[in-house]
Formats: structure tokens, sequence, C-alpha cells
């Protein structure tokens, strides 16, 4: 499912938006979804039973910065993920994914998408095992 661009031609669609708190808190919950680190980018995932949308995802950054940077990341990251969603297409059911920046601020843009995307290809390959 490819998301819809919005009013200004890209977007993060609303249906693409993880904002349910029973999802992220099962993310967050040790034992229900699986953990992929590269470098400062952690990707927490987890395929829930089938719902009438394909992937939703969230994005978070440490709060002991400025909130400039904070967006700035977030927006690296939902690009990123817009991007490369080919990768979030789960072989069944609806995928939850919750990426989390923890390293230090500012950020260099390319390292950050590089180990986006290598987090998303080894959560790719782990989902199709």
């Amino acid at each position: 499912m490819e998301p819809t661009p919005t009013g200004s031609g890209r977007g993060w669609p609303r249906h693409c938006r993880l904002r349910s708190r029973v999802y992220i808190r099962a993310l967050f919950t040790r034992g229900q979804s699986e953990v992929v680190r590269v470098d400062s980018v952690l990707l927490l995932f987890r395929v829930v039973p089938y719902s009438s949308w394909v992937f939703q995802a969230g994005f978070a950054v440490r709060r002991q910065v400025r909130a400039v940077e904070r967006n700035r990341v977030k927006r690296i990251m939902r690009e990123t993920v817009r991007l490369h969603q080919a990768l979030l297409e789960p072989p069944s059911g609806t995928l939850t994914v919750m990426a989390v920046y923890r390293g230090r601020l500012p950020v260099d843009a390319g390292q950050l998408r590089n180990n986006l995307k290598e987090a998303l290809r080894r959560m790719h390959k782990r989902m199709s095992i």
C-alpha cells in the first residue's frame, strides 16, 4: 500500500501513522516485539493480525535536546521510511514499527539515512525467514 500524498505533495498519511497506545505499548513490552539495532538507530517491530492497513510507523527521538533538532531527525526518518516502504510489507498480517534515534545531536543526515536503511533491510530479512 503506497502512502497517498497530502496537501504539500509529500507527507506521511494518517493511515500510516502509529498512534494507537495499545500497539505502541506492545512494541515496548519485552517479548512481544523484535528489535534491530544499527549504530544509534533502534527499530522495534511486530506483526499483528491483519487490519485494514498494511503497516504503521512511529518515530521517536530523546527529549534532552531542542524540539527543532528532534523534529529534524524525525523528518529525516519519516522520509527514509517513506522512500523504502517496500521493505515494510509483511508476508502476512499488519506491521507496526517504531524507529527510535538514540544518538547524539546534531546528527549527520546521511549517516542517519544509511543506518535506518540498514535497519529496515535487517528487519525485512527477519520477517521473510
